[in-house]
């Protein structure tokens, strides 16, 4: 369907006309081609399991764990619509901000490592 809309530009008017308007969704095969994607999906299985066995005795372990926290961290808070500079988090759990925290920034320094607090319950008795 077209449809003419008038537009003011400067002293004159003029038309537009509006084709057709752009599409919202992703066309999928269907059926989905399995068998391409399944070999796809074994390779990158292939070599996560390399890569976990090469991090395991690595001394970068620890950091490349961390890292990838951190990415993560951002990645799921993009997905939410609110932008965290990776920079920015790091410095945040260091302590080392390099100017106030925003409302995203607080909400993406969730730590992990810190102790629970004790509850009655599951204090040993006799301590």
């Amino acid at each position: 369907m077209t449809e003419c809309i008038t537009v003011l530009v400067s002293v004159c008017t003029f038309l537009i006309k509006v084709i057709k308007p752009m599409p919202t969704g992703y066309a999928l095969p269907d059926p989905l081609p399995w068998a391409a994607l399944a070999a796809s999906f074994a390779a990158a299985e292939d070599r996560l399991a390399r890569l976990d066995e090469r991090l395991r005795a690595s001394p970068i372990r620890e950091g490349w764990i961390a890292r990838t926290h951190f990415a993560d961290s951002c990645a799921s808070l993009w997905l939410d619509g609110e932008v965290v500079p990776l920079e920015d988090l790091v410095l945040h759990d260091a302590h080392r901000d390099i100017h106030a925290p925003t409302r995203e920034l607080a909400r993406a320094h969730r730590p992990c490592s810190a102790p629970a607090a004790a509850s009655p319950a599951r204090t040993p008795a006799g301590r």
